[in-house]
Formats: C-alpha cells, sequence, structure tokens
C-alpha cells in the first residue's frame, strides 16, 4: 500500500503540490543568532512486517497524562464549542465538524505494524528521542524541545532528544538518519523538522513501531498509525484515496483574510499568483477550493512567477491579476519574491487586501526595513502562536526558554516555537501511555478512541485527536498586519474545522 517503489513517483507530485504548506518555513533560517549542528549519517539495513487495520482499532484508550512543570498537557476530550484546551478560540462549528470527520474516518485503514510491546529507548527513569531537522528553516529547533523536555517529567521518566541531526531535507539523507537513531541509538520515537519525510521512511518507522511527530504537509503524516502531524494530516486532498479515502481541507489558510477584509465572502473576488513551479499549481488549486468553500470567487489563479528568483520585473504579473479587477491578493510565492511583487502591486494604484504566507519571521521587519516599507499596510498569516500574542501559552514558552538556558533566551524563533510544540505533544502522548510505557501501550493510548491533546497555557495550538488527526487537520491561524515596521496581531490564533471535500 505504501511501498517504496509504488510510491515514488507518486510522492515527487505529492511533496510539490503540498509545498505550498513547506513555503512557510522558507524564511525562517534568519530568524536566529545560533542552529545547532549534526553530524553525518550513518547506514543500516532493516526489515518488518507491516500490518493495515482499521484506525478505530488498537485497545483502549489512555489515561490521564502525567505529565509536570510547566509544560505538559492532558489527554481529555475535546474542548467546549468555543475554544479548543486552554481558551484558543474556535471558529463556529469547529467541535461538531471534528465529531463529524471523526465518525467519516473511524474505519479508514491505518497503514503500519500495530504495538506489540517494543522497549526499545525506555528505562524506568527515561526516555531516548530522536530529532531530525533542516538547520536552514528551523534554526532554534533543538532549543524549543529542550525547553519543553526539561519543563516536567512523563509519569516519572526524564525525555532526552538526543543532539538534533540536519538532512538538508533530502529523503536519502533523512531515512540514513532515521535508521540510525533507531538500530543504533536506539530511540523511542523521533521528532522532525523536514521536507525529507518520503515514502521510505514513512515505510521504515511505521514497520519499526517509532512514533514521530513533524509537520504533516506530506504523506508520510497522513494514514499511517506511527505518524502525528501536529496539526494533523494536511495533505488528504492530493493523497491516494486507498491511503486516504476521505480528503479534508481546512479553511484556515484563507478565511482570516476574509474576515479581515471585512467583504462578505460572496462579494470576494479573490486573486492567487503564485511560483511557476508544481508547489505554485498545486497551492493554487489548494487555495481556490478554500475560497469556494467559503462562497467567495476566484478571479485569478497563476502560478507565474519564475523560479529561482528572485524576479526583477513583476509588471506582467500584476497587470494579469489586476486586469481581473481582485478585491483580495494572495501571494504564495517563495520569501524572495514577496517584497517585490507586493510592492509593485502598491505602485500599479492596488488598494485592496494583501497577504502572503512566509513574512512572519520574528525580527524580521527590524532586520530588513526596505521589507518592512514594501509589506507596510498588507497581511501575514503564522501558523503558529505568534510571539506578539503574549499570552499565557507564550508565556510559559517564553518561561521554559529561558530556564532551559536556550540561546536566544525568551525569544521565540520559528523553529523554537514549533521545536516546544512537538515536544510537548510528545511528551503528553508518552505520559498517556502509562507508567508500563512500550510500543504496545502507546499504540493503544494514542490510537483508541478518545485521546486527545491540549497544549499549556491560555491561547495556544489548537486541540488535537487521534487516531482522527491521521486523516484530518483541525488546526488554525493567526493573522498579523505590518504597521510601521512591526506585526501587529490582527486575529487572535484561532482553531478551523475540517471540511470534506469531492476529489
Amino acid at each position: 500500500m505504501l511501498g517504496t517503489t509504488m510510491h515514488k513517483r507518486r510522492f515527487r507530485r505529492r511533496a510539490a503540490v503540498v509545498a505550498v504548506l513547506a513555503i512557510t518555513i522558507a524564511a525562517c533560517g534568519s530568524d536566529s543568532k545560533k542552529s545547532e549542528s549534526s553530524s553525518a549519517p550513518s547506514t543500516a539495513a532493516a526489515s518488518s512486517t507491516a500490518a493495515t487495520t482499521p484506525g478505530s482499532t488498537g485497545g483502549t484508550a489512555g489515561s490521564t497524562a502525567g505529565t509536570t512543570g510547566t509544560g505538559g498537557s492532558q489527554t481529555t476530550t475535546a474542548g467546549s464549542s468555543g475554544t479548543s484546551g486552554g481558551g484558543t478560540p474556535n471558529a463556529p462549528g469547529r467541535e461538531e465538524a471534528i465529531a463529524k470527520a471523526t465518525e467519516t474516518v473511524k474505519n479508514d485503514p491505518l497503514y503500519g505494524k500495530v504495538g506489540s510491546g517494543l522497549t526499545r529507548g525506555v528505562t524506568d527513569t527515561e526516555v531516548t528521542i530522536g530529532c531530525i531537522f533542516e538547520s536552514a528553516n528551523y534554526s532554534g529547533f533543538q532549543d524549543g524541545i529542550n525547553a519543553d523536555f526539561s519543563a516536567g517529567a512523563a509519569n516519572g521518566r526524564t525525555l532526552k532528544v538526543l543532539p538534533c541531526e540536519d538532512d538538508g531535507g533530502d529523503p536519502a539523507n533523512t531515512l540514513q538518519i532515521a535508521k540510525r537513531l533507531v538500530e543504533q541509538d536506539k530511540v523511542f520515537g523521533i521528532i522532525t523538522a523536514t521536507q525529507g519525510m518520503s515514502p521510505a521512511v514513512a515505510t521504515y518507522l511505521n514497520d519499526n513501531e517509532v512514533p514521530y511527530i513533524g509537520w504533516g504537509f506530506v504523506d508520510a503524516f497522513c494514514g499511517k498509525r506511527w505518524a502525528f502531524g501536529f496539526d494533523g494530516c494536511l495533505n488528504g486532498l492530493f493523497s491516494d484515496p486507498k491511503d486516504v479515502p476521505h480528503a479534508f481541507v481546512n479553511p484556515y489558510l484563507v478565511q482570516p483574510m476574509v474576515e479581515a477584509s471585512g467583504i462578505p465572502p460572496k462579494d470576494v473576488k479573490a486573486a492567487i499568483i503564485g511560483s511557476d513551479n508544481d508547489a505554485g499549481r498545486g497551492g493554487n488549486a489548494n487555495y481556490t477550493q478554500l475560497f469556494e468553500n467559503l462562497g467567495a470567487t476566484v478571479v485569478y489563479a497563476e502560478a507565474v512567477v519564475p523560479v529561482p528568483g528572485p524576479t526583477t520585473d513583476y509588471t506582467p504579473f500584476v497587470q494579469a491579476a489586476l486586469a481581473k479587477d481582485p478585491n483580495i491578493i494572495l501571494i504564495s510565492t517563495q520569501f524572495s519574491d514577496v517584497g517585490g511583487l507586493t510592492a509593485a502591486l502598491k505602485a500599479a494604484g492596488y488598494k485592496g487586501s494583501i497577504m502572503n504566507f512566509v513574512a512572519y519571521v520574528p525580527g524580521l521587519l527590524d532586520s530588513l526595513p526596505q521589507l518592512a516599507q514594501a509589506l507596510d499596510g498588507t497581511y501575514v498569516l503564522a501558523s503558529l502562536v505568534p510571539q506578539e500574542s503574549q499570552n499565557g501559552y507564550i508565556k510559559i514558552v517564553e518561561q521554559d526558554l529561558q530556564k532551559s538556558g536556550a540561546a536566544n533566551g525568551t525569544f521565540i524563533t520559528f523553529g523554537a516555537s514549533l521545536g516546544y510544540l512537538m515536544g510537548d505533544q510528545m511528551k503528553a502522548m508518552i505520559a498517556a501511555s502509562g507508567k508500563d510505557l512500550n510500543t504496545k501501550t502507546f499504540d493503544a493510548a494514542i490510537n483508541g478512541d478518545d485521546y486527545t491533546y491540549h497544549s499549556p497555557g491560555e491561547g495556544g495550538p489548537c486541540s488535537i485527536s487521534f487516531p482522527g488527526a491521521h486523516f484530518f487537520s483541525a488546526s488554525g491561524s493567526s493573522l498579523l498586519k505590518v504597521v510601521s515596521s512591526k506585526f501587529e496581531v490582527t486575529s487572535p490564533y484561532t482553531c478551523y474545522p475540517p471540511t470534506e471535500v469531492k476529489r
């Protein structure tokens, strides 16, 4: 079903399509003064027998999480209709949509070996976790994980993360590192932040009962027993129906912009300008679907900005888009084109709303005043809780970063934000598995029928429930506006509902 050879060609297409979400991290390598180093990977062979069983099986759900300290969360049922976990706002209908989606996918197959009781990486006092990342895009990632792990234990066991290893986003490197972490370093699980999560990596980890957490924008996080997207499965619309029978999308990528514009959805005329590659074309298709789901009209959706860039003359793209008289423009390009394209739109007299996905990087506007000027008055979508929110969750993260001796102190880099959340999710899942921790108790607890993660503090990342989130995303976002070289939170981080769509 997932076999490496069968999926090689399909992965290239899918990875390109959903790289629209990966674009969000393209600019994040410059947000930290220090990044982790890696050691050279080695290869190792392994074999295992995989099993495919319905997503609703796997035993009874786990107990309440036993984490302590400022980090850590609880495994409980989903929050009220108005909030997700610690007071994070829910878009209307989110809980009902999650319940409906969970019922829809309850018999969908999960690829991966059922937990057999392996205790690899587990002692009476400690759990060893591996880490694979792209240092260029996620600087501070290890600091974020360390900050959460040092804040509290899981059922009396401390969690130790090995030094994060840089795979450069190369799937071959990712697989080599993963094999070595499992076979030589004997890790229990792996935390990832890389586009290198190929079908081969997913097959290996699922066949060897290795729980892994990452960003769910590739197939490795959809329909797999041991895969846990921190935001669920984002790739369902482009996944093979045999692997993910029911496709879902999440409006968090466009709904905040529509709401901020003040224009009734039925009157929105959206233009989407993307990069001239598979990622741009696939992204445009995804955004078009999301706009139309809201009742808006997409008047222009072209992937035309040359790659690699930056481009020197944006006039042809600007003229083509403005000829359709849009009142919202979504820029879905690489980071190096955002400033120039935005400035060109303004210079051409466009007065409507402009949004991009890549320009929220803490400290970015202070360090690049020309870019700040170009983006002034436009919007940026943040897929993680921005530090500017200064809510209860952010204060916990700041406190734990400082206590753990993070290189940048309380400054939350993009990588640190992502690492902290993934670390907290891994710790909460391990705690939910009970004191008798092994792959069988973990599988039963998390892939049972009522496990839900809630982030600590008020206003944190969205609650996420498994096994349903193997097949859909119920994540959220915050919209920021660039005002006088500062990011201002226009709409607080809000959690949105999964919406089923037909392929």
